[in-house]
């Protein structure tokens, strides 16, 4: 038996901002969404679920293999957005 990954929950202090900009910038759709959780297919066996946290929220890392062409267009819209971004951990702030 082949095992995947279904889904993983996010914490996030605005769930349904968080779930929007993922969604926009993988030129992804949301899913549906409540008070607590906000979903995004990323694919036919892969769902994040954004949850809304009042406490801190602990760094993670999260990798996606796409195509230079899926690339090259996230890339777009993270710089055309103004969002900050680096090529290492080190390097961010």
């Amino acid at each position: 038996m082949e095992v995947t990954l279904d889904h993983t929950i996010l914490p996030s202090y605005d769930h349904m901002a968080s779930a929007r900009w993922f969604a926009s910038i993988f030129d992804l759709k949301e899913g549906k969404s409540d008070d607590q959780f906000a979903v995004v297919r990323v694919n036919h066996t892969l769902v994040l679920i954004f949850e809304k946290t009042e406490g801190s929220i602990a760094h993670n890392h999260y990798a996606f293999r796409v195509t230079v062409e899926n690339f090259d267009n996230i890339f777009a819209r993270i710089s055309d957005g103004g969002f900050d971004h680096t090529s290492t951990p080190e390097s961010a702030k």
